[in-house]
C-alpha cells in the first residue's frame, strides 16, 4: 500500500512541477494537501504493525529514524499548507521518499521476527 501511495505522491508532484491545471494539484498548497493526506493515510495503516510484536535492535533504531523523518515531513506539510510554499512541498516529498525507503529497510529487519 505504501508503494502505491508513494507512486501517487510522485505522480501528483511531477504533475504539479509540469504546471498541470488539475484542481487537486494546481498549486503548491493543493499539492501539499494531497501529499499530506496520502502520507498520513499510509502512516495510519502502518502504525499498528510497528508495535504489534517485539523487534530486533536494528529495527528499533530504524523505527526511531523513521519517526524523526515523519516529524520533518509533518512540519514541512503544515508549513506548506500555511504558506503555500513550493519549497515546503519539495521537502515534504523528499521526506516522504526517505520515509518510504527507511520503512522498507525496517520491514527487511523484521522479516521472521514474528516467530
Amino acid at each position: 500500500m505504501s508503494t502505491l501511495a508513494l507512486v501517487a505522491i510522485l505522480i501528483a508532484y511531477a504533475a504539479y512541477l509540469q504546471g498541470t491545471g488539475l484542481l487537486l494539484i494546481s498549486s503548491a498548497w493543493a499539492t501539499t494537501a494531497v501529499v499530506l493526506v496520502l502520507g498520513i493515510g499510509c502512516a495510519v495503516a502502518a502504525a499498528g504493525d510497528l508495535y504489534a510484536r517485539p523487534q530486533p535492535r536494528p529495527a528499533v533504531v530504524i523505527r526511531r529514524i523513521a519517526a524523526v523523518i515523519g516529524v520533518i515531513a509533518i512540519i514541512a506539510g503544515v508549513i506548506g499548507l500555511i504558506t503555500g510554499s513550493a519549497y515546503a512541498l519539495k521537502i515534504l516529498v523528499m521526506a516522504t521518499i526517505l520515509l518510504w525507503g527507511t520503512c522498507t529497510v525496517w520491514h527487511v529487519f523484521t522479516i521472521g521476527s514474528q516467530h
